[in-house]
Parts: C-alpha cells; structure tokens; sequence
C-alpha cells in the first residue's frame, strides 16, 4: 500500500478512496441535498431587465460615492539624488499629486485626497510619528490645499 502511494505521488486514487472509512472520505455534495431546494437565481427579480444588470456598473454620480486617495512620496536623500531631467524624484511624484488633485477639484470634488512624505527630517503629523511629515490631511481637494501645494513645491525647488 505504501508503495502504491509512492507511486502516485502520496496522491489517493478513486479505488483506494471508495474504501476508506466513510469519516475520512472527502466531501463531494459541499453539504447541501438536491431536495435543499436551494435556488441560485431566488431572489434575482422577474421583471424588465431586472437582476441582469452588473453591480459594479451603477451611476458614480451618487453623492454616496467617493474615492480616498493617499499619495505617499518617499522623501528620502536617495529620491532627492536622483533626477528626472533636472527634477528630483521627489518633486516629480509631488507635482503629479498636485496635478491629480487639481484634477480631481473639478471631476471628482467628494472624493478625499492626502499628501504625506516619508523620510523627512522633519515630523509633521499629528500623532508624532517620525520621519514623516503630512502635507495636506484627507479632505475633499480645494484650491487653497492646490495652492499650499505648488508653493511647497516652488519654494522647494529654489
């Protein structure tokens, strides 16, 4: 018997599981009965199109939908090495945060946008962990927060 499991590769065939203790027989019906009377499309509706259209298609314009975004941007000295063009990295990542946001003002003012650098010399959160420093918190994106943005960014790059 052991060296048919060997043979298989310590996998048991049908033959040798149809003869095993019906309590260490795999499973085969998931514990439900044909007579459960278990409907997969109960509940689905019957009417005009009902239940055929996809959940994940549903109007976004609801204002009970919105989007979080957080931009982390590693502040490191490494990401300030290293250029894009004369830019450093970390300033690339902080325009483009700065350019969504705009974005989303006018697309997208519900959702809730957050700025936050990492490894910063500096702490600037409010529960004192170090090394990171919160640009603007999660709030819906403003002009004023856009603007906060860019000026950090300008006075950065002088």
């Amino acid at each position: 018997s052991s060296l048919k499991n060997r043979q298989t590769g310590g996998l048991r065939t049908p033959a040798a599981l149809s003869r095993a203790p019906a309590d260490r027989r795999p499973r085969t019906d998931l514990g439900m009965n044909e007579d459960d009377g278990f409907d997969p499309d109960e509940g689905q509706g019957e009417g005009e199109g009902e239940g055929d259209e996809d959940p994940m298609a549903e109007d976004r314009s609801s204002a009970h939908f919105r989007d979080v975004i957080l931009f982390v941007i590693d502040a490191r000295v490494d990401m300030l090495k290293h250029k894009f063009g004369d830019v450093p990295f970390a300033f690339v990542a902080l325009e483009a945060a700065t350019n969504c946001m705009a974005e989303r003002v006018v697309a997208a003012p519900a959702d809730l946008i957050s700025v936050m650098l990492v490894g910063t010399k500096e702490c600037e959160n409010e529960f004192g962990f170090a090394s990171i420093a919160v640009l603007c918190k999660l709030a819906e994106p403003s002009a004023a927060t856009i603007r906060k943005l860019k000026n950090r960014y300008e006075s950065a790059m002088q």
